[in-house]
């Protein structure tokens, strides 16, 4: 008989102020493109974010090599997502593989939803600029309602019922798409 001891991770401490999560309690950004420029970018909301109410969301990019001469970082909220402080960068001249660059925007929803931040990270590189945009959900208050969400395009299931086999046309006949096709 084998016998084996469950060891309890030990959890990270987490710093308190903003723009100090620990990088490993941190979500991943999605980029919108896998090539260029070389960075990522985490991201963490310390509160729910509740209508009305600003919440922070501390962000960090990591650039990567090649480094660029210099990095900027744009935020933008969708629609019913405003974005009051934060929303520009100064440029960080020279930054460090692997250093993370932090970043604290404040948000204030206007209505429940599901909303996205678009980041943009744009390197200058030996006279050339690239930008690669991010996506951050973020959501806000209740989220979609069960009627917001029936009525919205992602939420509506769409079924297309089946052909009724006694009004079909059949196989090889004029009114089938298929005949006449080497179907």
């Amino acid at each position: 008989m084998s016998t084996f001891h469950i060891r309890k991770a030990q959890k990270p401490v987490r710093a308190t102020g903003s723009g100090q999560q620990d990088l490993r309690d941190m979500v991943s950004a999605v980029g919108t493109v896998r090539s260029t420029p070389a960075v990522d970018m985490k991201f963490s909301l310390l509160q729910h974010p509740d209508l009305g109410q600003p919440v922070e969301l501390d962000v960090v990019v990591i650039p990567g090599n090649p480094l660029p001469e210099n990095l900027t970082v744009s935020f933008q909220g969708g629609e019913g997502l405003d974005i009051v402080d934060g929303a520009q960068s100064e440029a960080v001249d020279k930054p460090v593989a692997g250093a993370p660059i932090r970043y604290v925007v404040k948000l204030v929803p206007k209505r429940d939803g599901i909303f996205t931040v678009t980041a943009a990270v744009t390197e200058d590189k030996a006279n050339v600029t690239s930008t690669r945009l991010f996506a951050i959900p973020v959501i806000a208050g209740a989220g979609l309602s069960d009627a917001a969400a029936a009525a919205s395009p992602a939420g509506a299931v769409t079924s297309v019922p089946s052909p009724n086999p006694k009004t079909s046309p059949k196989a090889g006949s004029r009114s089938d798409p298929k005949a006449g096709k080497g179907a």
